[in-house]
């Protein structure tokens, strides 16, 4: 973990649906000397790093991430858990990263707990929540950001759903995010058949995996028990 320090833009105030999540965090009012930090500038909260010339913040209400949740009645990940048949009420997002996939899931009418192991990127997508209330207050409502890793959770839900990122995988994500991520995680790899076996163990219908088209199934687990295939990704379904 890379324990980002937060600095405030001219000496702004931290909101309060930051202030919980930022306790572990170091505040700052100006970033001298710094190559990367997480800013406030008092309207959203992003990941710099000067170096690279890097500011992203993560942002569902505009571009791609908007438009493939106001359609995501289309999307496969929607059949790949069930929601599109009415028997799924409770999705958990293990790997939530910034949320893309997770919002198409939201959008379709079922509640979310996403979960962040990095605080920094916690923080990302607890301010991501937040302008998402001002906008869709009926959605946000629904989601929940854990600021934890899922590998320790006792939380039960309908359908548990998990992506693991490795850096060679393609991914909706913009390339620059994707390089965010793996910044702030440090490169540290998944320990996938862990965490599925897992979630195995709390979801109460399903474990939905999302794999690159033709990646190898993931050693040491028993074969999925159906797979939905689309252009560039699959969806391995664990049943029972």
């Amino acid at each position: 973990m890379s324990n980002l320090p937060i600095v405030l833009s001219q000496a702004i105030s931290l909101p309060a649906h930051l202030q919980a999540g930022a306790k572990a965090l170091t505040l700052l009012d100006n970033s001298t000397g710094l190559t990367e930090y997480l800013l406030w500038n008092g309207q959203q909260l992003s990941y710099v790093h000067d170096k690279k010339k890097q500011c992203i913040a993560i942002d569902w209400l505009a571009g791609k991430t908007a438009h493939r949740w106001r359609r995501s009645q289309h999307e496969l990940i929607i059949r790949a858990c069930g929601i599109n048949k009415g028997k799924v009420s409770s999705v958990l997002d293990y790997t939530c990263g910034f949320g893309q996939d997770m919002m198409i899931m939201l959008a379709s009418g079922v509640t979310v707990s996403a979960y962040e192991r990095e605080p920094e990127v916690a923080l990302l997508l607890a301010d991501a929540r937040h302008r998402l209330s001002l906008m869709h207050p009926e959605l946000a409502d629904q989601l929940s950001i854990r600021a934890e890793d899922a590998q320790h959770s006792g939380e039960t839900a309908d359908v548990i759903y998990i992506d693991p990122m490795f850096p060679e995988k393609k991914s909706a994500l913009s390339q620059q995010a994707m390089q965010v991520l793996q910044q702030i995680n440090g490169g540290e790899a998944m320990d996938s058949a862990t965490l599925i076996t897992h979630a195995r163990q709390q979801a109460r219908q399903k474990v939905v995996v999302k794999q690159p088209l033709k990646a190898p199934l993931i050693e040491s687990l028993s074969k999925p028990s159906h797979t939905l295939r689309g252009k560039t990704v699959r969806f391995d379904v664990y049943v029972g």
